[in-house]
């Protein structure tokens, strides 16, 4: 009977207990917007090469978001048709900054970037930080389908 009673007060103490573990543990905001870009940038690259058009990612650091778009050079539907799919993140996570290797000294609130359409883009480090004092860089490589992500901020290996 004794036992009974023990598995059932943990049982209840688990079932509060767990949701709260579960959000505090596994949704981190910053790995999450981390997460995020670099499932935006895949996209992008993978829609670039499919639909074998340029597109132009841009990167705005004082709203905070980044968005894509077709690159305006390339003639294949109007303006206003184009779809500009983007990303803004949470509150608490903030893009510090974007340094592309052809844009050695960008200055302003918007970097943008060139998708080829075969897929490639400049070797890219995208800085990230939270409320926390946390920080993240995710380096972005020409070739590589696969970003490296790094604890701390890096600007070149």
């Amino acid at each position: 009977m004794e036992l009974v009673i023990v598995c059932l007060l943990a049982g209840i103490f688990l079932t509060v207990a767990v949701p709260t573990l579960r959000n505090t543990l596994l949704v981190d905001q910053l790995d999450s917007a981390a997460r995020r870009i670099i499932g935006t940038v895949g996209e992008l690259r993978n829609l670039a090469v499919r639909e074998h058009t340029p597109y132009l990612l841009h990167f705005d650091l004082q709203e905070n978001r980044l968005w894509y778009e077709l690159d305006g050079s390339v003639d294949t539907i109007a303006d206003d048709e184009q779809d500009k799919k983007g990303l803004e993140l949470p509150d608490d996570v903030r893009l510090v900054r974007v340094l592309a290797s052809s844009q050695e000294n960008a200055s302003g609130s918007t970097v943008t970037l060139w998708i080829s359409r075969k897929g490639y883009m400049d070797q890219t480090f995208v800085q990230l930080s939270d409320d926390k004092g946390r920080k993240r860089t995710l380096l972005f490589s020409p070739f590589s389908g696969s970003p490296r992500v790094y604890d701390e901020f890096v600007e070149d290996e």
